[in-house]
């Protein structure tokens, strides 16, 4: 985003050019990257990132093990539901610490937003609105609640 910013300012009054810009940029980067680390530590932390992962396949079994006794017609229409839900339901369970952490955001209430976030799309899609958006809802909160009891 430098190259957006002019080297030199020019002040008409004093006849001088000053770098303000680059000291604005500056500022600006330094505010930013500080906004990374809070006081309890940087975002992507070897804990936080072990964490995450381990949430995230916790969140993805339980979602298979959730989608398991549904009747599906078809076994590759079974074997794409239960890869789907995985997926998805890893993914969520993987951001709710970090994203807790960097906004400085209660880990429940993260987890709740992004749980049902990530559910209305498969939600839409299987037309299965409360069970898909309940669950989303209660593995984001579980996942929140556990990150708030560990950190």
């Amino acid at each position: 985003m430098r190259f957006l910013l002019p080297e030199l300012v020019h002040r008409p009054s004093l006849g001088e050019a000053e770098p303000v810009a680059r000291i604005v940029a500056e500022e600006r980067i330094d505010a930013w990257s500080s906004s990374l680390v809070r006081a309890s530590g940087p975002i992507a932390s070897p804990a936080v990132t072990t964490f995450a992962v381990l949430a995230g396949l916790v969140t993805g079994t339980l979602a298979v093990l959730a989608v398991l006794p549904i009747p599906v017609p078809t076994a590759e229409e079974r074997r794409v539901a239960l890869v789907g839900a995985f997926v998805d339901r890893t993914v969520l369970g993987s951001i709710v610490g970090p994203v807790a952490r960097g906004l400085g955001i209660n880990g429940v209430l993260t987890g709740l937003v992004l749980g049902v976030a990530f559910s209305v799309g498969t939600a839409l899609i299987t037309r299965a609105y409360l069970p898909v958006i309940g669950l989303g809802a209660l593995l984001g909160i579980g996942v929140g609640a556990a990150y708030e009891f560990v950190y």
